[in-house]
């Protein structure tokens, strides 16, 4: 119809092998036709607009060179300032957990490597979901199946990641670490427990936030990486010194 949303059109156009497609009126008359290189050109822009998206950046109607520079500058600056001040939590964070800095200062050297596994394990997470919406092949109603999915893939990862941070702690000489004996160990486990939970967790939230945005009418594209990956660093933080405060003090 004519009120049909044309990312929809192509989508149709795709799925039959169509090489164009009749577009009627509530009365069901024909009222026109939208060929394949129509759809063409709705493809490549909405294709551009979900990248800039993903990427923290408001959509440009011209190439970046063409642009005005004051206009690059406000569509970047908004989110960055915004993903910024969002980081600024984990200062807050951090500094809730100073005594287990204080105790273990090893513990500082492995919080970049706990969150960046967060950061990046979500931010994949949400860019093949938001792919997915963008196809067709997932609404908000599979949540469930997602969130079974990329649970049981988050722990598998999590795993797989979490071998390779303990085998980290196990070759990083002792005097770098300042622990010996069985704390060594304990530190060992403390990062390899932490990438685990940390990757399931940003797996978790990358894979569901694309869906929550859809289901409240804003576009999925804007569950970007910047944005999971900002809200699993701060929570990462809090993950990887609750556990260490389990297992190591």
């Amino acid at each position: 119809k004519a009120t049909d949303d044309r990312e929809h059109v192509a989508q149709e156009l795709a799925k039959y092998n169509l090489l164009a497609i009749p577009v009627v009126d509530e009365k069901y008359r024909l009222v026109g036709i939208v060929t394949y290189d129509d759809a063409m050109d709705v493809v490549i822009e909405e294709a551009t607009e979900d990248a800039l998206r993903m990427g923290a950046v408001g959509t440009l109607d011209e190439s970046i060179l063409d642009a005005p520079f004051a206009t690059v500058w406000r569509k970047r600056a908004v989110w960055l300032s915004f993903l910024f001040i969002a980081e600024l939590m984990t200062f807050a964070a951090m500094a809730h957990f100073k005594d287990a800095v204080d105790k273990v200062l090893a513990l500082s050297f492995f919080v970049p490597l706990c969150i960046s596994t967060g950061g990046l394990s979500g931010a994949q997470a949400a860019t093949l979901i938001t792919r997915a919406v963008a196809l067709g092949h997932l609404q908000p109603r599979d949540w469930w199946r997602v969130t079974t999915h990329e649970l049981a893939m988050g722990l598998v990862l999590g795993l797989s990641l979490g071998a390779i941070g303990f085998l980290q702690v196990a070759v990083t000489p002792s005097d770098w670490l300042g622990l010996e004996g069985h704390q060594r160990w304990l530190l060992a486990v403390t990062v390899s427990t932490s990438v685990m939970f940390i990757c399931m967790w940003g797996t978790l939230v990358g894979s569901l936030m694309p869906l929550i945005f859809q289901r409240f009418g804003i576009d999925p594209g804007y569950a970007s990486s910047p944005f999971v990956a900002t809200f699993v660093d701060v929570t990462g933080i809090v993950i990887f010194f609750t556990v260490a405060r389990w297992i190591l003090l």
